[in-house]
């Protein structure tokens, strides 16, 4: 167990020398990590999907140009032969329902030169009235585009959060640390003092050869602290980039003075603040109705507008024509057992339902998320009290026994029970201090307060 301990710690001894330990807050390491941690940037990158989910949900705003020749062979005799040139621009305006095209066509026939150009205007009057649903469509893009956008910042706080707690992980390893090399101090101070007793006669052997062993098992607890720290800051350190030729020292973690602010708050002003992931909901669910309503107008009949103007410039038989014409019309369409368009309406009645029913569904686990997390709160500030009163009366004790035993009162078994029990004491505090600390972390999470806007700033 020993040689194992040495290997561990000479390795990373080796792998830390010459590299300076530097203090890093909280949300400087969140947010270096956020910029170089290949996690973070898969997550960030699902935002760049918003930029073409409009463009890719919307009919194409292309003009299109075409062009077609045919030749034609007469198999019969005489091997005369036709031509038809035609060219043809068309736009879609689907934001107001109208398509506009210019068509101009040169036939060339035994009997017959044409030149005919052809202006046509279609119109919806009625299922997309000037394009009123294709309008709606792109407001339900665009809610769509929001909810992507916070379910992004969702994951990404999610994943924050999860790297928070390797940062409380190495601020209860520094504590630990820390502790343990006091207690080695203190330990060492006792193995001097027994030491001048044994030598006056006054401690036996026995009593000289247990402080040693309580030395013993305090170096190996520092030893084994430290090399847990340089462990985990280690690790720290690679999170935050290939740039990062330091070891990651953690801030100090206080959240106790939040504790009573939290405690104090009631759910509405809770659920006023922590809005996200509410308001992404609200999103979808605004969207799934405004494609539903769309989806149905598919299911009716529909009326066009056609309107349009002609100039045939022919020659024929040896006559010539040259007419112009103004043309206006409607088309009426209307869908008999069409039966994908009213699966796909009755999928998109569907998954409304389905999004109304998550919006309400969440206010509700929201709520009980947020009482779940108070009252672990709750408990762990008073257990971590409890605790820290203890420790105190432990650390008492422990000296008032040590000032007995030096005047001969107390046996040194007797005292070194008193100080382990300090030292255990010591430990719990500093674990409950990190429980603390992370339901503090979790309802920051909960509740839309763990992403500061410097760390917004990667997104």
């Amino acid at each position: 167990m020993k040689i194992g301990i040495f290997v561990v710690c000479l390795f990373f001894q080796t792998a830390t020398y010459g590299k300076e330990w530097k203090s890093v807050p909280l949300n400087i390491y969140l947010d270096q990590v956020g910029r170089f941690d290949p996690e973070a940037e898969s997550i960030l990158a699902e935002k760049l999907r918003s930029k073409f989910l409009v463009d890719l949900g919307m009919p194409a705003r292309t003009t299109l140009l075409s062009v077609q020749q045919e030749y034609g062979f007469n198999t019969s005799e005489g091997g005369d032969r036709t031509s038809v040139l035609s060219a043809e621009v068309s736009r879609e305006f689907s934001t107001t329902g109208t398509n506009l095209s210019v068509r101009r066509t040169l036939t060339e026939r035994p009997d017959r030169e044409e030149d005919a150009i052809d202006f046509r205007l279609n119109q919806s009057l009625w299922r997309n009235s000037f394009g009123s649903n294709t309008r709606q469509n792109e407001t339900a893009l665009n809610r769509q585009r929001e909810a992507l956008e916070l379910q992004v910042v969702e994951v990404y706080e999610d994943y924050l959060y999860e790297k928070t707690n390797d940062y409380v992980e190495l601020q209860l390893a520094k504590l630990n640390f820390q502790n343990a090399e006091r207690q080695l101090k203190q330990a060492q101070e006792l193995e001097r003092n027994i030491t001048n007793r044994f030598r006056q006669n006054i401690a036996s052997e026995t009593d000289l050869a247990r402080a040693k062993v309580q030395t013993l098992n305090r170096q190996e607890s520092a030893l084994v602290a430290k090399s847990n720290y340089e462990v985990l800051a280690f690790k720290l350190s690679q999170m935050m980039g290939d740039r990062v030729d330091y070891l990651v020292e953690p801030a100090p973690l206080n959240f106790e003075d939040k504790v009573s602010a939290i405690l104090a708050e009631d759910l509405k002003t809770t659920e006023s603040r922590s809005s996200r992931q509410l308001r992404l909901l609200e999103l979808e669910e605004e969207s799934a109705k405004i494609l539903f309503d769309v989806q149905k107008d598919q299911t009716r009949p529909d009326l066009n507008l056609v309107a349009g103007y002609s100039v045939d410039d022919s020659s024929r038989f040896s006559s010539r024509v040259n007419r112009k014409e103004a043309i206006v019309g409607f088309r009426f369409d209307i869908p008999f057992g069409d039966s994908a368009n009213q699966a796909r309406s009755d999928l998109a009645s569907l998954e409304y339902t389905q999004a109304r029913l998550a919006r309400s569904r969440q206010v509700r686990t929201f709520e009980q998320e947020v009482n779940e997390a108070r009252e672990m709160i709750r408990k762990n500030f008073s257990q971590f009290k409890l605790i820290e009163e203890r420790v105190k009366l432990t650390e008492s004790i422990a000296k008032d026994e040590e000032r007995r035993y030096l005047v001969g009162r107390l046996t040194l078994e007797a005292l070194l029970e008193a100080r382990e029990g300090w030292f255990s004491g010591q430990s719990e505090l500093l674990q409950a201090k990190a429980e603390l600390n992370r339901s503090v972390l979790n309802w920051l999470r909960l509740t839309d307060q763990l992403i500061t806007p410097q760390l917004t700033s990667n997104l």
